[in-house]
């Protein structure tokens, strides 16, 4: 059971895998530019549909459930798709939806004018660009881990968030929190810190503005209870108790659960 559950913890769907592409390639052009290497926005694009055919093929064959196929590689190294890992129909269709999107990310991020102003700005104020593996900051001895898209004090504090998918009103909580990571890192004052979400689909908008005081200290706050509440479930030796885990009784998010191959929704037996 234990290798199941570290099996279904390493499955991504291809919507994540999709948007951790265009990141990939939207952080590798700026860090192109950086070195004075122009951004092609053809080339951006060949490589989204190599690494996406690449990683189906990975999943496809279960390579990560193989160790002579994984040649040394861990499981969590390796494309697992929630779609292949449960057996959708559709998997290479939405394969190509997932490359259609990502095309359009690109499109919409290397055509704007926020990325035109970054790669005519000067590199040397550039802050961030996806190079730690693991950021992270201290909040009140909480590790807090803030993986910043981009940020740069080329006129006034700012740090962008690129968006692959929908509109969520968490956004601007997310990004009060990644001001809090550059006031440790950086010194920054998160209210002269300017935020901005760049959705990139289904079409290009820009949402910018600095947090007030009341935001982030809600944003912090928001941290430090999730922490407690974490703590609250954790047991301090032995197993968790499951009594504490109770099944949703919302099943629509049942279906894009990585873990609902082990939970009973699969028999339709809620008992866990």
């Amino acid at each position: 059971m234990r290798w199941k559950v570290y099996e279904m913890r390493c499955i991504t769907t291809l919507a994540k895998l999709r948007g951790s592409v265009v990141h990939d390639i939207l952080g590798g052009s700026l860090r192109g530019v950086r070195h004075g290497v122009d951004v092609d926005l053809q080339t951006a694009k060949d490589s989204v549909t190599e690494i996406l055919r690449t990683k189906y093929q990975e999943s496809y064959m279960r390579i990560w459930d193989s160790f002579e196929k994984r040649q040394g590689r861990k499981p969590s190294e390796i494309c697992n798709l929630h779609e292949h890992y449960y057996n959708f129909t559709d998997v290479a269709d939405r394969t190509r939806d997932a490359r259609n999107v990502a095309w359009t990310c690109l499109e919409s991020a290397i055509g704007s004018d926020i990325w035109d102003s970054i790669v005519n700005s000067d590199p040397k104020k550039w802050m961030e660009i996806d190079e730690d593996d693991f950021p992270n900051f201290d909040l009140g001895g909480i590790k807090v881990y803030a993986n910043i898209d981009f940020a740069h004090q080329c006129d006034k504090p700012t740090i962008i968030d690129w968006k692959t998918g929908p509109k969520y009103p968490s956004d601007r909580k997310q990004l009060a929190v990644y001001s809090l990571y550059a006031k440790a890192r950086w010194d920054w004052k998160p209210t002269e810190t300017t935020l901005v979400a760049a959705y990139l689909y289904p079409e290009y908008q820009l949402d910018a503005y600095v947090p007030e005081a009341g935001e982030v200290e809600e944003a912090a706050d928001m941290i430090k209870r999730s922490f407690d509440e974490m703590l609250a479930l954790e047991p301090a030796f032995g197993n968790a108790d499951i009594e504490n885990y109770p099944m949703t009784q919302d099943k629509r998010s049942c279906e894009w659960c990585r873990f609902r191959g082990i939970c009973g929704y699969e028999t339709g037996d809620e008992t866990p």
